[in-house]
């Protein structure tokens, strides 16, 4: 759901974030990393801060597109860097999760559901799923029906261009596993008695879904390639090392105020695929180990 939060309040909050952030700008020298006791994960932590003071001082929106697997962490990630904790004020960033679309939902363009929730100037907005979800969830799960799927897959090029072309920095990242992790990190969100609330009924079909899931990230990865829109595959199954590799891509090729010239902000290949030919060719190699 929407805020009911009123567009007055919102530019009151976005006027003291403004003075609050230019001043912790200014109190960031690059020695105050080593208050992080040189953990990796901190630093680019800080770094992303640093990043979302920029979109407020520059007035620019940004959207950080997720999907993913089960069991494939992504809910961590977006809880971690949208909380207050991280960003100074939720209301700046915010994490947006759609559920199974209703009725009236599933008539629309899926695009146009979507589309009012993303930010305005100075906001950051996280989508845990994106509108990709209609062929990675809402087709392979029966959600919505094959008229609906085919008719965004033919207009979703169009789509992304509309969007591409605005004023938004879209961001685009699928957090990928091999069905035999799947599998395993199923089986303890089943069985633990600590997690085991977590389990739901589209995770007990997870598996048998895996293979119609991954043909569906090549079909889309080729229509990202096609508008000329960046589409990353992050591998997660390492916890120590995928969050790390995410906050690189997010933030290797951005330009904001003192960014730090101490951090290699290059990704690991090995676990950060961009590309049409990178992501099918890994999907295949994984396909045969697995």
């Amino acid at each position: 759901m929407q805020s009911s939060i009123t567009r007055d309040t919102i530019k009151k909050q976005l006027e003291k974030a403004k003075i609050d952030m230019s001043k912790s700008v200014e109190d960031i020298p690059n020695t105050k990393i080593d208050e992080y006791d040189i953990d990796e994960t901190d630093r680019l932590v800080y770094e992303f801060k640093k990043l979302i003071i920029h979109n407020i001082l520059e007035k620019e929106s940004r959207v950080v597109w997720i999907d993913w697997f089960d069991t494939s962490c992504k809910t961590k990630f977006s809880e971690r860097i949208t909380s207050a904790s991280t960003v100074y004020d939720n209301n700046i960033v915010s994490r947006v999760s759609l559920w199974v679309p209703t009725k009236n939902e599933l008539r629309m363009m899926i695009t146009k559901l979507y589309e009012k929730y993303f930010p305005w100037k100075w906001k950051t907005v996280v989508f845990d799923r994106t509108w990709n979800n209609r062929a990675l969830v809402q087709n392979i799960y029966k959600y919505c029906s094959e008229r609906q799927y085919k008719n965004y897959m033919q207009k979703l090029e169009s789509e992304l261009g509309r969007f591409s072309e605005g004023w938004y920095n879209l961001q685009n990242f699928f957090f990928y596993i091999s069905k035999e992790v799947q599998e395993q990190r199923l089986n303890k969100r089943k069985w633990d008695p600590l997690r085991k609330f977590r389990y739901s009924e589209s995770d007990a079909k997870a598996l048998e879904k895996y293979d119609q899931i991954k043909r569906e990230i090549g079909r889309l990865a080729i229509i990202y390639d096609k508008a000329w829109v960046p589409f990353t595959l992050i591998n997660t199954e390492n916890e120590e090392l995928w969050l790390i590799n995410l906050l690189k891509s997010i933030l290797y090729d951005l330009d904001y105020e003192k960014k730090s010239k101490e951090i290699d902000f290059t990704p690991d290949r090995k676990i950060v695929k961009i590309g049409v030919k990178e992501i099918l060719e890994y999907t295949r190699q994984t396909n045969k180990a697995t």
